[in-house]
């Protein structure tokens, strides 16, 4: 359920106020927080193949449509930590389950915790910090319609991130924005052209009410929405019996009234099966390298990716580098 940077035009309108330093890192903020959370996040295993969603069906999955393939009840428990060279981590905590209900359909119901370290708001001497946590929870429900058909359809009911900005010493924030989502959904669909390649697509559309206060603030207080869309289109193919290769296109965009933002690009996996539950993986999201390994038993299995330099065009020139470590453990009954 992903939601692109929705605070992100709060600053926009208060960037005549603000020094602009000031209003460029909190932009940042935001564009680094919502790719790791419930909106952005996809499993462990895809991750380390370029960030794929949607067509790789997964333990875990992010397109609601592998809802209605699921054919055993799984659990998931995944953590990921991202440290940035700019000094500040953000952590995700996400927990998930599900499996098959009624004849043709599947359900997951999945909750999120990012928080992260009191940073740096730029990469400077003296710059003021930052810090951010968000709480989401979503429900995924898929049918199978055919053979080769699947269609399913996602929610947020709980979606809240808030960002502070703030300097040392017993003060208020110096800004302070809390966001949450009041409507929207995801759609998902994915179709076996052979047993060897699947299309998938996933769509969002959500809708987020901002609010921001604090002494930079005019009149100390305003509100404003935005709306926030995402497409993905994605084709998987089996090479051979043990190597799987994926690509994916995505474009997501935020509107605020004459105002929009965007961003588009590619993914691309490959994950190389060895013996005995082995597997490796590499990928490339929009220019970040990712990489990972897996090891499953049937019942269980253990997972680790990681990404480099995530999200670099909007971080980088503010944090720096960063890398990410992902660790997922996932369990099938």
């Amino acid at each position: 359920m992903h939601r692109t940077c929705a605070a992100l035009w709060t600053c926009l309108l208060l960037a005549l106020c603000l020094s602009p330093g000031v209003v460029f890192a909190q932009l940042e903020a935001y564009a680094v927080t919502h790719p790791f959370t419930l909106p952005g996040s996809t499993t462990t295993r895809l991750q380390a193949m370029g960030g794929m969603v949607t067509c790789i069906p997964d333990d875990g999955w992010a397109n609601p449509a592998f809802a209605g393939l699921a054919r055993e009840w799984t659990s998931v428990l995944r953590q990921s930590t991202t440290t940035f060279e700019g000094g500040f981590s953000l952590r995700v905590r996400q927990i998930s389950a599900g499996g098959p209900v009624f004849r043709h359909g599947g359900i997951q119901v999945t909750g999120l915790e990012c928080d992260s370290d009191l940073g740096p708001a730029m990469a400077l001497p003296g710059s003021p910090g930052w810090a951010a946590n968000e709480w989401a929870a979503g429900v995924h429900y898929g049918h199978r319609v055919s053979d080769r058909l699947a269609l399913g359809i996602g929610v947020s009911p709980v979606f809240h991130n808030n960002v502070a900005v703030s300097v040392p010493g017993p003060v208020p924030p110096l800004l302070q924005t809390r966001a949450s989502s009041s409507s929207g959904f995801r759609a998902g669909a994915t179709y076996a052209l052979s047993s060897r390649a699947r299309l998938g697509g996933v769509y969002d559309s959500y809708d987020e009410d901002v609010d921001a206060a604090g002494s930079m603030v005019p009149g100390g207080a305003m509100s404003v929405s935005t709306d926030s869309e995402a497409l993905m289109f994605g084709l998987s193919y089996r090479l051979c019996d043990n190597l799987l290769g994926a690509v994916e296109w995505f474009h997501m965009w935020t509107e605020m009234g004459p105002s929009s933002y965007g961003d588009a690009g590619w993914r691309i996996g490959l994950e190389r099966s060895l013996h005995d539950g082995l597997s490796l993986r590499v990928g490339n999201n929009d220019g970040s390298l990712s990489a990972g390994v897996g090891y499953d038993t049937g019942d269980w299995s253990v997972r680790y990716a990681y990404l480099d330099d995530w999200n670099d065009d909007f971080v980088g020139p503010i944090w720096g580098d960063s890398e990410t470590h992902q660790f997922e453990v996932t369990y099938n009954w």
